[in-house]
């Protein structure tokens, strides 16, 4: 998540965290930050520690948003198909909207951001100095995501004060996690802005926030 959008209020946060895990914050968490890490157009994200000092990341999609996506989604649709704002024709048209509705209901599906993050954390474990964050079930939920917490920083306060070293390892884990992406998993995390990648001091990366992936066929593949 970057954090720039307008927070929504803890008590509200609160609410829906509650609502969905059945069970207040004081007895799921030791502690719980008030203070979010980031606000996105979808969800919200706070830092926690379990009841045995585990850190981890609380992400709660915004009330309501499936309404707000539903809205936008048929907008662009008549902006790409009948607008053909593009100028391709109707047919690739209706492919590339097809895509990008796939991928924005993914989205707002925590379960399938989970069952991700765990597919990516397993298949890219060999990737030395690559972290990708794990998940709790029983704290999680179609709309309330719970995960390891990684600790880094965003590219460019990384690259403000990283040695050469440090941005060659960086350069080198990011180059090997593409490649078994894209040529042994053929499933790629879609959503690679700066805000998706933790960079720490000795050059390792975090990546996060799997709720856009794209899984690429054979077919595909092969042209």
């Amino acid at each position: 998540l970057q954090d720039k959008g307008d927070p929504v209020p803890f008590e509200d946060i609160r609410a829906q965290i509650e609502e969905e895990l059945d069970a207040t914050l004081e007895e799921l968490f030791d502690r719980f930050d008030p203070e979010p890490l980031g606000t996105a157009s979808l969800a919200q994200a706070h830092a926690a520690w379990l009841p045995d000092g585990t850190p981890v990341v609380v992400k709660v999609l915004h009330a309501g948003i499936e309404h707000s996506v539903a809205t936008d989604i048929r907008a662009m649709r008549t902006l790409f198909i009948t607008g053909r704002i593009l100028r391709r024709d109707r047919n690739e048209m209706e492919q590339i909207f097809t895509e990008i509705q796939e991928r924005l209901e993914e989205e707002l599906d925590y379960y399938k951001e989970a069952a991700n993050l765990e597919f990516f954390k397993r298949e890219l474990a060999h990737i030395e100095g690559l972290r990708v964050p794990g998940t709790y079930g029983s704290l999680s939920t179609e709309r309330v995501l719970t995960m390891d917490r990684i600790i880094g920083a965003p590219l460019d306060k990384f690259l403000e004060s990283a040695t050469p070293e440090a941005r060659q390892r960086a350069g080198t884990i990011l180059v090997a996690s593409f490649h078994e992406q894209v040529y042994r998993i053929r499933c790629l995390h879609a959503d690679p802005h700066g805000g998706n990648y933790l960079f720490h001091t000795d050059g390792s990366v975090g990546l996060i926030d799997f709720g856009c992936v794209k899984r690429l066929d054979l077919w595909w593949m092969a042209r």
